[in-house]
């Protein structure tokens, strides 16, 4: 193997696949990123064994010889990085590859190519195209409200539900914990599919698309390949059942509250500064007719209580538990001024929407304290 690259164009592809890349104790091998080198194009791949990906570039480059090599994602990476030409060379010499410039020269020792990770990058019929908006908005709304526990690396819980088959027309994503749960509906072009996608994967899609292009997707056994451009990236899906949430989320509410959106996050901020983990506390929301009462309390630091004014419909009084981190990730995601709170009882979720029709709603389900 024997190309002469322009650096900068050949950088931009290697952070996308070093990206993926990372130290697997388990899998060495993995640490490494695979140099292809075709008549016609270099591709470049990595993997983290979830998630695989694989570059191909055909501009500013000039290959000489084909052929492959294995070499260390890092060293190989911050070597290219340094070099100050505008172009340099690489060059598979025995076991080693050689990196040189007009004023520099390096050569690094390679591994045995035939171990790395082999994933399969070609794309089948089975074609669908996924609107970047859509990744943008998983991304902003959604993420967040993924579990970080590991007791649930075996949930379907741990990945993004996308279902165009529920609803003709339209696009459905999901993220729930089982506690609290986000919604996105958007206009789809009548394709159908429907899968759970790996949040590391859509973090990835999001960070990696700098012209703001839709995805190809395509489906193959329990697997998914997106394309965008000159980069293909393969991933497991994840698996299991998502609850039928859609009964929950359609059904009317008898009533409704509304607040301003700055008063009420203030207002569980400051119930919440009492818990010394913002991850498991608890506040109670006591709405009556015209106002929304916030209180926290903490056994060794002491309570508070703070009385907002609303607009509602409610005729009884409502004393409802929550975790206040989830209840704020889910107010965050307002884009109106004010939020709206729709509920039946202190038992049953609670829906959080904007005060404008939106394409977006979510619930928290209720503490049993």
């Amino acid at each position: 193997m024997k190309i002469q690259i322009k650096k900068d164009y050949f950088i931009n592809e290697l952070k996308k696949v070093t990206t993926v890349v990372g130290n697997n104790p388990i899998n060495p091998i993995l640490s490494n990123i695979l140099l292809v080198a075709e008549q016609n194009e270099l591709d470049i791949y990595g993997s983290n064994d979830l998630i695989s990906i694989k570059s191909v570039i055909k501009d500013n480059i000039k290959i000489e010889k084909t052929g492959k090599c294995l070499i260390s994602a890092k060293t190989f990476s911050g070597i290219v990085e340094k070099i100050n030409e505008d172009e340099f060379e690489i060059e598979m010499i025995d076991a080693t590859l050689r990196i040189k410039s007009d004023t520099y020269s390096c050569d690094l020792n390679t591994f045995n190519d035939a171990d790395f990770y082999e994933v399969d990058f070609n794309e089948s019929e089975n074609k669908n195209i996924l609107n970047f908006e859509f990744i943008k908005n998983i991304n902003s709304k959604l993420l967040k409200i993924i579990p970080a526990n590991k007791l649930l690396d075996n949930s379907p819980f741990r990945g993004i539900l996308i279902d165009a088959e529920r609803l003709e027309g339209f696009v459905e994503f999901i993220a729930t914990d089982s506690f609290h749960l986000g919604y996105i509906k958007e206009p789809n072009n009548g394709q159908k599919y429907k899968f759970i996608l790996n949040t590391e994967l859509i973090k990835l899609l999001y960070s990696n698309n700098k012209d703001n292009s839709n995805y190809e997707l395509f489906l193959k056994d329990n697997r998914v390949l997106v394309k965008n451009g000159n980069t293909y990236f393969n991933c497991s899906l994840v698996e299991g059942e998502f609850p039928n949430v859609a009964k929950i989320l359609e059904s009317p509410n008898q009533f409704f509250a509304k607040i301003k959106k700055n008063h009420l996050i203030n207002a569980i901020e400051k119930a919440q500064i009492l818990n010394e983990s913002e991850a498991n506390s608890i506040i109670w929301l006591n709405i009556s007719n015209n106002t929304l009462s916030i209180s926290g309390r903490d056994i060794d630091k002491g309570s508070s209580n703070e009385t907002l004014n609303i607009e509602s419909d409610v005729n009884e009084e409502f004393k409802i538990s929550v975790n206040s981190t989830n209840l704020l990730n889910l107010i965050r995601n307002i884009d109106t001024e004010t939020v709206v709170l729709e509920f039946t009882s202190a038992l049953r979720p609670m829906i959080i929407k904007n005060d404008k029709p939106s394409n977006y709603v979510s619930l928290i389900m209720p503490m049993r304290n």
